[in-house]
């Protein structure tokens, strides 16, 4: 990787790169403030003009990865009726977990809370909200109240399907495909909406 070609005022950009290409090496343990600058060709201390020290550094990580998956998760409904509300929350936990699936590391510190609080970064936990409010919304929409704990409870079960895979803990195969358990996740969710609340 090679990310010492910036333009002027692109340095934080650049150091977020580096940052994230180290953290998918050797996860958030091999990124380092001096790692960093070297890879991005700057001094030591270049860093920290954006950067006060690591944990900053890490939550700039997450909230750029927080911002990328509420991307995919908006392209995902492109194309799909706003009226059909059920194939709109079926793609939302398609493109969840692919994006878990293709950027583990990153995943895994966005959702860790061990290095970084995210209270203490208002624009990191902004960013980390807008996933959830996309897929609030769709269930507002689709299957009403009560939408706080359908959201949470549907949250809850995409999310852990994505870890479970990221840790190799389902065993995959031609009879158990992804797609199929995204699927099958998304089935029993609406088909247990109508119980919740009772």
């Amino acid at each position: 990787m090679d990310v010492k070609q910036y333009h002027h005022g692109q340095l934080r950009a650049a150091l977020i790169e580096a940052g994230l290409h180290l953290l998918n090496e050797g996860g958030v343990a091999g990124v380092d403030l001096r790692k960093v600058a070297r890879m991005a060709g700057v001094s030591h201390a270049a860093p920290y003009r954006h950067f006060p020290d690591k944990r900053a550094l890490i939550a700039a990580i997450a909230e750029q990865g927080f911002v990328h998956l509420t991307t995919a998760m908006r392209a995902a409904l492109v194309g799909i009726d706003a009226a059909d509300g059920k194939a709109q929350f079926r793609a939302l936990g398609h493109a969840y977990v692919d994006f878990a699936l293709a950027n583990p590391a990153l995943m895994r510190e966005m959702f860790s809370g061990l290095t970084v609080d995210r209270a203490d970064y208002p624009s990191l936990y902004s960013a980390s909200k807008e996933s959830f409010g996309l897929l609030k919304d769709v269930i507002a929409r689709t299957f009403g109240e009560p939408v706080e704990q359908r959201t949470v409870i549907a949250f809850s079960a995409i999310h852990g399907l994505a870890l479970l895979l990221l840790e190799n803990q389902i065993p995959v195969g031609d009879s158990l495909t992804v797609a199929g358990l995204v699927d099958g996740n998304i089935r029993t969710l609406i088909t247990g909406f109508s119980s919740v609340g009772d």
